[in-house]
């Protein structure tokens, strides 16, 4: 009997309650570390807040993407955004990694990158063959590489590097994707979604309604916020917020930035505003939460 849309689990990465507004995120293993002992498969589930990257380097794999399967023979990258849908058949002994990254680190890198492949790979999951001598897989595999070693290191920002080296790999699959995709499942849904991405990160600091995104997409309210729960997990109007808390966290932790001016370089009409919606959703104000992360 085929799945339907309640049967599908949200997960974190380890399978423990997810929890919300966590800040970047990154993770790396071995395919075997996790599938090894689950017989090579991983059974049909789906991550709210978690981008990854499957890259098969030795091996076969059944990849069940939103229920259209495939059977891969050769070396590939699969990408799966945030909500979809997906389950993997390993071919005992198969090689290579998995790359798991909270969304934020994702949606920073489309904000300082305008690279059209960075949005497809935030929406539609995609699956790119790959030729061992490309050069944009090369460069994926050294970037990889960077990460493993400073995945088990513990080295002076540590977190920072790891940020960097991920966007590197994106970057790299962006590129690879643009000259050879190999299969890719645009329907209405994620062309929609890709647009309501795009149009988040254009005008997140504008502070438009859920009502102003579903206009500008030609779409009512309720659709709007089917998709969004559907795919990403949350209603629109939560997407929206969450977008400003990352960029107000980010900034409270990496810049010298005071709280009046990081709340205006965000939009907020003044900073007793900002306070008062950082405190609502993050549970202190943002000056305690600086002092915390210091």
């Amino acid at each position: 009997m085929p799945l339907i849309e309640t049967d599908i689990p949200f997960y974190g990465l380890y399978g423990e309650p997810i929890k919300r507004n966590e800040l970047e995120f990154v993770h790396i293993e071995e395919i075997a570390d996790r599938s090894r002992d689950r017989d090579w498969v991983i059974n049909i589930h789906r991550h709210s807040k978690l981008f990854q990257i499957v890259y098969l380097e030795k091996g076969a794999v059944d990849v069940n993407l939103d229920g259209v399967e495939r059977h891969i023979l050769s070396e590939c990258l699969v990408t799966i955004p945030a909500g979809i849908a997906h389950g993997f058949n390993f071919q005992p002994n198969s090689q290579g990694c998995v790359l798991s990254l909270n969304t934020s680190v994702l949606l920073n890198s489309m904000e300082t990158n305008n690279h059209d492949g960075l949005h497809r790979l935030a929406i539609a999951p995609q699956i790119i063959e790959c030729q061992a001598d490309d050069v944009y897989v090369k460069q994926f595999e050294n970037f990889i590489a960077h990460l493993k070693r400073e995945f088990q290191s513990f080295n002076l920002n540590r977190n920072d590097a790891l940020e960097w080296l991920s966007k590197l790999a994106m970057l790299s699959i962006a590129r690879l994707q643009r000259q050879n995709r190999v299969a890719e499942d645009e329907g209405a849904d994620s062309l929609t979604l890709r647009k309501f991405w795009s149009l988040l990160e254009v005008h997140y600091k504008d502070h438009w309604s859920v009502a102003d995104y579903a206009e500008n997409l030609h779409i009512s309210l309720s659709t709007l916020n089917r998709l969004c729960r559907k795919y990403l997990g949350d209603g629109a109007k939560i997407l929206l917020q969450e977008r400003l808390l990352i960029e107000a966290r980010r900034r409270l932790e990496y810049t010298q930035q005071t709280s009046a001016e990081i709340a205006y370089s965000l939009g907020f009409k003044d900073q007793a505003y900002f306070s008062r919606f950082f405190k609502k959703h993050m549970g202190v104000t943002p000056v305690s939460y600086r002092v915390e992360k210091a």
